[in-house]
């Protein structure tokens, strides 16, 4: 169709080479009526007619290269602007498939979940042949926490209902400390020797390299940031401003060894510390059993001037509100994010399998929008009073939620 149309088209170079030398034809005719005009004889033409010949000649050349290079320069330019334009075209195209393919994804993987109790997949299968999962409990508020009567609360314990809804799932008798994760779960049960103790841990904790090695984790429940604290009243860390993580902790380095570090054994402070700072824990270390010092008091700490840094989550942290003012994230947002997971044997694929799955079916099926584990948190928190105020709006809520419990990595 478009060679059809081309083919139909004049050929409007030839007519503008034609108008050219009419141009000239019609320039020359002037020149000579205006010579006669002014009382120039015909026998000067005609003996300076090679000098007007070649005057015109190049008059003619002139017009000509002036025309060829304005129409180059036009051509040219036309189709830059063509190039950018189909470019430009090919782009959103590619975009729009992009998004289509995605769209398609997301479909597939609606219907599979949407299909798995239907048609249970092996791992439900398997999973329905599993007598009873017992977990452990580990207090660490708000993600698990203990009544006064000793019954485990919290936001693990929520999602971990959720999961296992329409199967039995009981708890251990006693509450379990951070040094025992790998201990209890591969010590077998004395009352019933075929099992073990616990299966898998609700409090969810931070899947670390070192834990890695020894247990196995499920997908990430969520993100959390981890900030690096200290006092605006500390003379070491004075007119700081929040930085990389690189940066900071080149600038801790810097001040020397004398930098007072007070850890809680077992939790994240105590192994960021080692991390980075290994060499300098000399006579200014400090590491609290997990019983004898909590997060409140690791802030207070660093508030009267006995620690000098601490790693700590920033949700955790900002709990703290008396000491806001003073103890502050040496950090930028989103410099140090751990993934929060539940913990069980490395062996039991089939039981890390089937909360994989459910996990991806609370998202989406209980959630608006895909942030069902998010909701599950919000009410928890909403229903045991934590990090909320009685003041906040439902917006800040979100805010809050979104900068404590990050559903994905975005660093």
């Amino acid at each position: 169709m478009n060679t059809f149309q081309d083919s139909k088209q004049p050929d409007w170079g030839k007519y503008e080479v034609m108008l050219s030398v009419i141009g000239l034809l019609v320039a020359l005719i002037s020149l000579v009526v205006g010579l006669f005009q002014v009382g120039v004889k015909m026998e000067f033409l005609l003996n300076n007619w090679r000098y007007l010949a070649i005057a015109l000649v190049l008059m003619a050349s002139t017009a000509a290269l002036t025309h060829a290079l304005t129409r180059r320069k036009l051509t040219s330019k036309l189709r830059q602007n063509a190039e950018t334009l189909r470019q430009g075209e090919s782009k959103l195209e590619e975009v729009r498939e992009i998004l289509k393919h995605k769209e398609n994804e997301l479909e597939v993987c609606q219907r599979e979940v949407g299909q798995l109790k239907s048609k249970p997949v092996p791992y439900y299968k398997r999973f329905e042949q599993i007598p009873r999962v017992r977990y452990g409990h580990i207090e660490y508020p708000p993600l698990l926490d203990h009544t006064r009567q000793g019954e485990p609360i919290g936001i693990g314990i929520t999602i971990l209902k959720e999961i296992f809804r329409g199967n039995g799932i009981e708890k251990h008798d006693t509450r379990m400390f951070w040094e025992e994760i790998e201990t209890l779960l591969y010590e077998m049960d004395p009352e019933s020797p075929k099992n073990y103790k616990i299966d898998i841990i609700a409090t969810p904790i931070f899947e670390t390299n070192d834990r890695a090695q020894k247990v196995s984790f499920t997908s990430p429940i969520f993100y959390s940031e981890i900030g690096l604290y200290y006092s605006k009243n500390n003379p070491l860390f004075r007119s700081l401003h929040p930085m990389t993580l690189d940066h900071a902790i080149a600038q801790i380095r810097g001040r020397g060894n004398d930098i007072k570090f007070h850890v809680i054994e077992g939790e994240l402070s105590e192994r960021m510390v080692k991390k980075y700072f290994s060499d300098q824990l000399t006579k200014n270390y400090y590491a609290h059993k997990s019983g004898s010092m909590k997060v409140p008091e690791l802030i207070k700490y660093i508030a009267k001037g006995n620690c000098d840094v601490a790693f700590v989550e920033t949700f955790q942290a900002d709990l703290q509100t008396n000491f806001s003012d003073t103890v502050v994230n040496l950090l930028r947002p989103n410099q140090l994010l751990y993934p929060v997971a539940y913990a069980m044997r490395r062996e039991d694929y089939v039981l890390r399998r089937y909360i994989n799955l459910k996990l991806m079916e609370i998202d989406i099926y209980s959630g608006n929008g895909g942030n069902g584990i998010t909701d599950l948190i919000k009410s928890e928190l909403e229903r045991i009073g934590a990090l909320f105020h009685p003041d906040d709006s439902e917006d800040e809520k979100m805010k809050k939620m979104r900068k404590y419990f990050i559903r994905e990595y975005e660093i």
